[in-house]
């Protein structure tokens, strides 16, 4: 078993079906500290969704990811993403994802225009 610590500061007790779920995480369990594995870029939706698939195939190397399209992601998939986001702000969701804007402001202003029709009224 493995004691992680999300950047959220949540605490998780996992199995190694778990840890090998991402390879970030992989990665930093693999050293053996004997306590709890700080992890700052990861928050504790990560180690839900690592729970989640837990048992599940992990993909090849070779599959072919960039393929995927919408229709493909799995009701649950949907479900914990809508979860992530809904009544969030738009700055709020790119810190959640770690976007960072590297827009110019006309391009800003460009791409809020053309998105105008997505707005809530």
């Amino acid at each position: 078993m493995v004691r992680l610590v999300t950047s959220d500061n949540v605490e998780f007790v996992v199995d190694k079906e778990v840890v090998e779920r991402s390879t970030l995480i992989k990665d930093f369990a693999s050293e053996d500290v004997g306590e709890s594995i700080p992890l700052a870029n990861v928050s504790s939706v990560v180690i839900e969704y690592c729970e989640h698939y837990r048992g599940e195939p992990l993909p090849s190397a070779d599959a072919d990811q960039t393929s995927r399209r919408i229709t493909d992601i799995s009701a649950w998939d949907q479900d914990f993403i809508t979860n992530m986001i809904r009544g969030k702000t738009h700055d709020e969701i790119c810190r959640l994802f770690n976007i960072v804007h590297d827009f110019t402001p006309e391009e800003e202003a460009q791409i809020n225009k053309e998105n105008e029709w997505a707005e809530d009224r």
